[in-house]
């Protein structure tokens, strides 16, 4: 969850009926196969028939892309390890566009035991880029009034009113990737040098074998954890805690989304200049 020292949000009074619901997915022990329908569940053209096809389609691809191709060294020269989990490791880069971006790496669908854990295979990490990218989606009509404001329409102009369950506070996914292949050597010389400085808890990548898949997320750098983030006043406490209340308010609105695991870890804050625009 992503959060500036202000707030924007807006939160509308009746829920909308076509909503992405987890529930919906229907995974088969044997062939993990899925039946997902979104939106609008009379369209059969969107059902696909495994879990890994599912995946695919939703990192817009037809099959996983090498490793190296996909993040070359050239590429990956201003990046730099900034944490890890059980789930493999996070990376800060900074991409072609220019801007920064955090890249988690997650070892899929192998049978070598990462960090002490059997890998998850595809079936297993749909909900993680469902819930990831639904709500990044949230942040999409804030977005258009931004580019309105900034092209010189007026709030009136911009009606407001009209924007349903919308909110900027969850993290921005700007891509998910499935990729596979050696580790590259860019960022096993970065996780080295992590391991030195600080002391890493999680296996060496350097183990998963050549034919390894991964689930790639790139986010937006939100900035810094709570945990280690220091106040300046009473006011900025208060506008995290309504930016996290709001926010959650707006997702459970929309899909029903509860978030139980929120730690001051999975906060960020970064400094905004925007002003407080709350719509409810």
């Amino acid at each position: 969850m992503h959060l500036s020292l202000q707030h924007t949000g807006f939160l509308s009074e009746d829920c909308d009926d076509t909503v992405i619901e987890l529930s919906k997915l229907s995974i088969a022990e044997s062939e993990h196969e899925v039946t997902v329908l979104e939106n609008n569940f009379h369209d059969t053209s969107s059902r696909v028939s495994t879990a890994r096809d599912y995946v695919l389609r939703r990192c817009n691809q037809t099959d996983a892309i090498y490793f190296d191709e996909c993040y070359p060294e050239s590429v990956l020269k201003n990046c730099r390890k900034i944490g890890e989990g059980v789930y493999g490791e996070v990376f800060l880069w900074r991409a072609r566009d220019g801007r920064a971006r955090v890249m988690k790496i997650v070892p899929i669908a192998g049978t070598t035991k990462v960090n002490g854990e059997h890998q998850k295979d595809f079936h297993e990490i749909i909900s993680e880029i469902v819930i990831a990218m639904e709500l990044s989606a949230l942040r999409a009509p804030i977005d258009e009034i931004r580019r309105g404001l900034d092209e010189g329409e007026t709030i009136d102009a911009l009606d407001l009113h009209s924007v349903e369950n919308a909110t900027d506070v969850f993290n921005e996914v700007l891509a998910v990737r499935c990729v596979y292949g050696n580790y590259p050597s860019r960022l096993l010389d970065l996780w080295e040098l992590y391991d030195e400085c600080n002391g890493s808890e999680n296996d060496n990548p350097a183990i998963l074998p050549d034919d390894q898949q991964y689930i790639v997320l790139e986010l937006a750098n939100a900035g810094q954890d709570l945990e280690s983030f220091e106040f300046n006043n009473a006011e900025q406490a208060h506008a995290l805690f309504l930016q996290i209340a709001f926010g959650l308010a707006v997702a459970e609105e929309a899909y029903q989304f509860e978030h139980r695991d929120l730690h001051w870890g999975n906060v960020l804050i970064a400094p905004t200049d925007q002003k407080v625009s709350l719509q409810i």
